[in-house]
């Protein structure tokens, strides 16, 4: 037998050691890997991150997981408030459009908002819809107008008392 196959046989690109280390040998054709395969000296080294690995998704699997076993639904928006923006909305005379034209946010938003089923809103939003129905939409006070939905309550109130009274 040969000695150059005394210390180890590696498959694969060489890695130089520093200094006087020696280095081991590295097999380039199948006859020196059969060779090396009869005396027993091949050692193989699992490579990492090469480019045919696949990425390792461990933290997505986490995430799976965590939604999975989470404690309790996801919160669905309170029927409170959607009757309350509701009602709001037809003694003004507005639709969802116009609403979201005058809250400066898509449409698609203020449908979202409308709809029973939808998840809960960001409070940014229901903030937006509070100033611009005058109708508390969070706390306790949900459906109550605020003090400027008051005093626009009585000013439409006033004004339909007037055409009624022109007819």
């Amino acid at each position: 037998m040969s000695s150059e196959w005394d210390d180890s046989t590696h498959i694969g690109q060489s890695r130089s050691r520093g200094g006087g280390v020696p280095r081991p040998k590295v097999v380039k054709t199948k006859a020196e890997l059969n060779a090396a395969m009869r005396v027993g000296g091949v050692q193989t080294a699992k490579k990492v991150g090469s480019a045919n690995s696949k990425p390792k998704l461990e933290g997505q699997k986490d995430r799976k997981i965590d939604e999975a076993t989470a404690p309790g639904a996801i919160p669905k928006i309170d029927r409170n408030i959607v009757d309350a923006i509701q009602s709001q909305l037809s003694k003004q005379d507005l639709t969802s459009e116009q609403l979201a034209q005058k809250m400066s946010v898509p449409k698609s938003d203020v449908s979202k908002l409308l709809n029973y089923n939808s998840n809960r809103p960001s409070t940014e939003l229901l903030q937006k819809v509070q100033a611009k129905l005058h109708v508390i939409v969070t706390g306790s006070n949900i459906g109550q107008l605020t003090k400027q939905g008051k005093i626009n309550e009585k000013k439409r109130e006033e004004e339909k008392a007037k055409a009624a009274a022109a007819k």
